[in-house]
């Protein structure tokens, strides 16, 4: 003979999708609902990964990954603008080169010797 469990007493992966709104509503949110919230967490977290026979450093790895990953969203902001230029083109093309000359002021001459920049040529 199964019995019912009420609602309130059920862990969030026992709850069916259409009781998920009334499920939250139950949740206590006061200040020390949440504190033991985080406190049922912590305690579910040791007991699991650091408090064991056999440890291993997964369970502080875990910890350091989450770190890093909660302060990398954190500091976003200001780490996009310090991002690397998208890279020059490997090859410039005869029109680009002209204008850079011409910018820089460096006459451009054929192999017969003839200047190609406009205005004065130099010698």
């Amino acid at each position: 003979m199964a019995f019912i469990v009420p609602l309130k007493e059920k862990t969030l992966m026992e709850v069916k999708l259409g009781e998920l709104p009334s499920w939250i509503l139950m949740r206590d949110f006061t200040p020390n609902g949440i504190a033991g919230a985080f406190q049922r967490g912590y305690d579910r977290y040791y007991n699991k990964y650091i408090n064991v026979r056999k440890g291993s450093i997964s369970g502080i790895n875990m910890v350091l990954a989450a770190y890093v990953v909660f302060s990398y969203g954190i500091s976003y902001k200001e780490l996009k603008h310090e991002r690397r230029p998208p890279p020059l083109p490997s090859r410039l093309t005869a029109r680009s080169s002209k204008e850079m000359a011409q910018q820089l002021e460096i006459p451009i001459t054929k192999p017969d010797g003839q200047c190609l920049c406009p205005g004065p040529t130099r010698t």
